[in-house]
């Protein structure tokens, strides 16, 4: 079943996006996300977390200024990794 054969079922529901939760170089939130935009510097930078030397790429856009027991508390940011930090807080952040 492609895309269009499911978006042509009668029982196909409507989705609206109402909400947007960007977590950036720029910072977290609405506000640091469109500030972010409106720059025109690149927040791109050589990496530093990690050697680079297997890669080709060594220029990458970090997210240096989030601290998730800040939006998920201490013991929840624990418990989940560094992407799973940055998906419960941008659902949270979107609603």
């Amino acid at each position: 079943m492609t895309a269009g054969d499911w978006a042509r079922r009668p029982d196909a529901r409507n989705v609206v996006v109402t909400g947007i939760g960007p977590i950036t170089a720029s910072g977290v939130g609405v506000e640091a996300f469109w500030t972010g935009l409106k720059t025109t510097r690149s927040p791109a930078r050589l990496i530093d977390r990690f050697d680079v030397s297997p890669f080709r790429s060594k220029v990458a856009i970090h997210v240096d200024d989030f601290d998730a027991a800040d939006h998920l508390g201490a013991r929840d940011a624990r418990r989940l990794d560094r992407f799973g930090q940055f998906s419960v807080t941008a659902s949270q952040l979107a609603l």
